[in-house]
């Protein structure tokens, strides 16, 4: 609910900033034709600026909140939160995942009510593979994310250990989604594409070319 209503906020003011440029390069040449003075330029620049850097901002937290609109789409909250309690011990403690009955939370790390809480359906896995994430311009690895890619491009990534990765996909995922794809490679990216429709297929191609997930 916070990440939607900072989007809409983000939206709001991008979309009031443009038509304001727009509405006042209209006026100006329209109605004042005279020159605009330094610190009107300022202003303008300014706005436009703003503008491009909220535009991005924008473009950054639609693929962030799509994930969470699709979860909210499709499933019932608190049909997955049945079995999951955050008050006790994780059920994967090095990677703070907690196991429910139809879904699994990633606790993020940070304190209170900054935790990032991440709660992926069983079910919805089509394609799971993992990755390493490197720090120090690629000189140190840092930790092993677990991809988690879903219907209509929907991509999940957590991190997690090569351990408990195993132990997630034998005991929960696998039982629930019986057709998903594991591991990289061409292959496996080949199959799970196979799966999206046509406009689904030319996104999830955007995306990977941009490197945006």
């Amino acid at each position: 609910m916070k990440r939607e209503k900072r989007l809409l906020f983000y939206r709001r003011t991008f979309i009031g900033l443009f038509v304001f440029i727009v509405t006042s390069i209209i006026i100006r040449r329209l109605i004042w034709a005279f020159p605009v003075s330094t610190f009107g330029l300022i202003v303008y620049l300014s706005a436009f600026f703003c503008t491009l850097a909220l535009g991005f901002i924008n473009f950054v937290f639609s693929i962030e909140y799509k994930s969470i609109r699709w979860i909210r789409k499709n499933y019932d909250i608190d049909f997955l939160e049945n079995g999951i309690n955050l008050d006790s011990r994780p059920t994967l403690p090095d990677s703070r995942i907690y196991c429910g009955n139809y879904a699994f939370a990633s606790v993020g790390k940070g304190r209170g009510r900054t935790k990032a809480i991440t709660l992926i359906p069983y079910d919805a896995a089509r394609w799971v593979y993992k990755s390493k994430v490197y720090v120090a311009r690629g000189l140190k690895e840092s930790f092993s994310s677990f991809n988690v890619l879903c219907d209509e491009g929907v991509h999940f990534a957590i991190g997690a250990s090569d351990s408990e990765i195993s132990y997630l996909l034998s005991n929960y995922i696998i039982k629930f989604s019986h057709t998903v794809v594991i591991g990289y490679g061409k292959e496996q990216k080949k199959r799970y594409i196979q799966g999206l429709s046509k406009i689904q297929r030319i996104a999830y191609c955007v995306k990977s070319f941009f490197n945006v997930e």
